[in-house]
């Protein structure tokens, strides 16, 4: 199994219960570095001040406060680098659709969820995200 351990994920979700079953779930594929935001405000606010940034940003869609699209339009200017996932239980299509445009997500993931289709998923954004640090250590070694 490879080591998940040096790799953040923020996961934001104004369900208690939600955020404890996907911190169970990602460590059970070894991600250690999971923090969680019970809004988007504060999920902000962690990507404001968490050094390094995370790789992956999962986010609720309906939440009080910001919506999950709109956090995610946010993150783009607090961790660009990062992978964002939308996670919901509601299928609003228009919802999704400006998360894929605004929040430029990733992926979009149902609720309820798999959970070997969802760590698959964050495999898969992971080689992704290792694929393009590679590379940005290529040219700034170059």
């Amino acid at each position: 199994m490879t080591d998940n351990s040096d790799y953040g994920i923020l996961v934001v979700d104004d369900d208690e219960p939600i955020v404890k079953n996907m911190r169970r779930v990602l460590r059970r594929k070894g991600f250690t570095r999971v923090v969680s935001a019970l809004s988007g405000e504060q999920g902000i606010k962690l990507l404001e001040t968490t050094q390094p940034p995370f790789f992956l940003i999962m986010s609720d869609q309906r939440m009080p406060g910001l919506s999950g699209a709109e956090f995610l339009e946010k993150s783009i200017l607090l961790s660009p680098e990062s992978r964002r996932m939308l996670v919901t239980g509601f299928s609003d299509f228009d919802a999704i659709i400006q998360a894929i445009n605004d929040g430029q997500i990733h992926q979009y993931i149902a609720k309820p969820w798999d959970n070997d289709d969802l760590l698959l998923r964050i495999s898969n954004e992971l080689e992704i995200y290792k694929a393009y640090q590679e590379r940005k250590h290529l040219y700034n070694v170059t």
